[in-house]
């Protein structure tokens, strides 16, 4: 995997640095060593046009065609030379001597024949013949195009043999400790310590990064230990803070709850004592409506002391559908003990859809949200409570992320008081934030 990928794309990088290199320098050479090549021909033939000088002007001063003849004869054995031509004042050939180019050479250049023409003169005074040299460029640079080849092809070995060494050194230094650092990293299950890695004794880079791995997967395993006892506490106090506030409701709710209690144990001993004294006279008719009499003033405090011990039970948040409206309805009794008799109470009730919450819970909001209408209106006022279908569009999303498009009912609890105070207003669905 690792050497497929880590090392042969180091390789590839290298070889594709190596070539562009590789051959930027090896046009560069080869540019310069043409131009060398073409200045040493120049040169030769200058050369021989000076060493021949003397003859030629001889024998275009005397018109000696034999002197002529023999010397383009001679200059046309040079290997750069195909053409040698004697000229007297007059341009008139006094010899000339010319050789076929030869059919062997490579020539991919087609560079055509250059010539090349010197003045003969007699103690240098003014000309009286020419000594012109043709010469076969592609011929000549035989050697240079093979000499260009072999740089080429050494280039070519070099870019493979340093592409070779690279791939083998990366894949022993980078690919195979990177390898089996992963694999290693591979095998330690979900929140599991990772094992000592042979990689850490390294002081390379791979043996720093073999260590911070180790480092790093076990302080995240000591963090997620950490962060799930953190969160088995907050499940803890979360627990304990819905039934403080379940305790601070029923709290609110024990003066209305023993004065209605004090009214039905009232009846329930008034009956009794009618029940006796009917029996003394033998009136079993009225000893029998107060009979009923007491046992629906029970069946009311059965009914009353359920109602609160359901709501102060220490359960786990159970959702299920429930119907708003119905449980609104049901709790009302309870309700009317939170709030004083100069507190109106105002129920504006839709059947609406059933929700999955914790029933519960919805009445425990409810109670708070009474409570704290009830402490912000101090002595009177009307606490209004609603409850109805609503609909959320994409146009009501736009406006707060946090929702989604859907069906949902709508809980309110309303109050005549002046409102909250803009400092308090961003804080109010903060768990622990009370201004009480």
């Amino acid at each position: 995997m690792f050497r497929k990928t880590l090392s042969a794309k180091l390789a590839s990088y290298i070889i594709i640095a190596t070539f562009f290199l590789a051959s930027v320098s090896s046009v560069l050479l080869i540019y310069s060593e043409y131009h060398q090549f073409k200045s040493n021909i120049y040169q030769s033939v200058h050369d021989i046009l000076d060493s021949t000088h003397n003859t030629a002007s001889e024998a275009i001063y005397k018109l000696d065609t034999s002197i002529a003849q023999t010397l383009v004869d001679g200059i046309v054995g040079n290997k750069y030379i195909i053409q040698s031509t004697l000229y007297d004042e007059n341009m008139t050939v006094l010899a000339t001597q010319k050789r076929a180019s030869s059919d062997d050479v490579w020539r991919p250049l087609n560079l055509a024949n250059e010539t090349i023409s010197s003045n003969v003169s007699i103690a240098n005074q003014s000309a009286i013949g020419i000594h012109e040299i043709v010469l076969d460029m592609e011929s000549n640079l035989a050697e240079f195009y093979q000499s260009a080849i072999s740089i080429a092809v050494t280039k070519f070995i070099e870019i493979i043999a340093t592409a070779m060494l690279v791939y083998l050194i990366s894949v022993k230094l980078i690919a195979r400790p990177v390898e089996t650092l992963s694999r290693i990293v591979e095998k330690i299950p979900p929140g599991g310590k990772a094992p000592e890695i042979s990689l850490t004794n390294q002081k390379d880079e791979i043996g720093l990064l073999a260590k911070n791995t180790v480092n790093f997967i076990n302080e995240s395993h000591a963090f997620a230990k950490e962060l799930e006892n953190k969160q088995k506490e907050g499940m803890v106090l979360e627990a304990k803070l819905r039934h403080s506030q379940k305790m601070d409701a029923i709290g609110q709710l024990a003066g209305g709850i023993a004065h209605d209690f004090n009214n039905i144990m009232t009846v329930i001993l008034g009956n009794v004592t009618l029940s006796e004294t009917y029996l003394k006279i033998m009136n079993q008719e009225k000893v029998s409506k107060s009979l009923e009499a007491i046992k629906e003033s029970a069946e009311r405090a059965a009914k009353l002391t359920k109602q609160l011990l359901i709501f102060s039970r220490k359960d786990l948040i159970k959702p299920n559908q429930v119907d708003i409206y119905s449980s609104i309805q049901s709790a009302s009794k309870m309700i009317q003990q939170l709030v004083p008799e100069t507190f109106q109470l105002d129920y504006k009730l839709s059947p609406v859809q059933p929700v999955y919450v914790d029933q519960s819970q919805v009445e425990l909001i409810l109670i708070n949200l009474i409570v704290n209408a009830k402490d912000a209106l101090q002595d009177t006022g009307t606490i209004t409570i609603e409850c109805s279908d609503q609909s959320l569009d994409q146009n009501f999303v736009n406006e707060h992320p946090t929702a989604k498009v859907g069906q949902y009912v709508l809980l309110t609890v309303a109050d005549s008081g002046t409102g909250i105070k803009a400092e308090d207003l961003a804080r109010i669905f903060e768990p622990f934030y009370t201004t009480k």
